[in-house]
């Protein structure tokens, strides 16, 4: 799951060189709630990010805000990778609608 994170941020144009996954919570059949530690530039940050078996994954809006639990992430704005799209919740989590 490291790897494929990392390299999906990588892909979005992040300037990251590790991530750490600290704790990984299945939230649904096909999602997993991630806390990591990044090492982002020349500094260190935890995010958390809901990510999907198929590799697509949101970040909260906020990197430097509040870390949501799993059980909260409803109660922050969510966006689909770095793209800047806020995601819609449907069954209780961020979803994108084409």
């Amino acid at each position: 799951m490291e790897q494929k994170l990392l390299q999906a941020l990588v892909n979005d144009g992040e300037k990251i060189k590790s991530l750490k996954i600290n704790e990984s919570i299945n939230i649904d059949e096909e999602a997993q709630y991630v806390k990591c530690t990044l090492n982002y530039e020349d500094d260190e940050m935890d995010v958390c990010f809901i990510v999907y078996d198929d590799g697509t994954w949101f970040s909260p809006y906020d990197w430097h805000g509040v870390m949501p639990e799993a059980n909260d992430i409803e109660s922050i704005d969510w966006m689909l990778g770095v793209t800047g799209r806020k995601a819609v919740f449907l069954n209780g989590l961020p979803r994108m609608l084409v």
